[in-house]
């Protein structure tokens, strides 16, 4: 009879720990905590931040249908402070958040000198970007 329990309980073990392993992979879960709370996030597919060395869009974004703000000078007290600039990219065309990824790391690999950066959503704040508290 203890057999039989502890295999059943490996198997429900088993099966709990897969489900959860592919949930996790299929979809990334953002939150954090504000408040003391848990805020839940999602992926905001129309916004992402950049930051570049020169005030300028890299090449290739006008054509893939992507505008920005104006860009904002970085500031730092250090003595060695490479310049950088940052902006809030807009994405015309309303993608899925697989699609929005793969188009942030192609941006990623093909400029190597930007640093860029999702935007996420909760159910109160349309748009939450990154910065030192996020």
């Amino acid at each position: 009879m203890k057999k039989l329990f502890f295999a059943i309980a490996a198997i429900f073990l088993c099966l709990t720990v897969n489900a959860q392993s592919a949930q996790s992979a299929q979809s990334p879960y953002y939150f954090y905590i504000g408040g003391g709370k848990k805020v839940d996030l999602s992926l905001n597919t129309r916004y992402a931040f950049l930051s570049v060395r020169e005030p300028k869009l890299p090449e290739g974004l006008a054509q893939r249908g992507v505008s920005a703000t104006e860009f904002q000078s970085e500031r730092s007290s250090q003595r060695q402070f490479v310049p950088r600039f940052y902006t809030r990219l807009i994405f015309e065309e309303q993608m899925s958040d697989e699609q929005y990824l793969r188009m942030l790391s192609d941006l990623k690999r093909d400029n190597r000198e930007i640093i860029i950066h999702p935007y996420f959503k909760s159910q109160t704040d349309e748009i939450i970007g990154l910065s030192k508290r996020l």
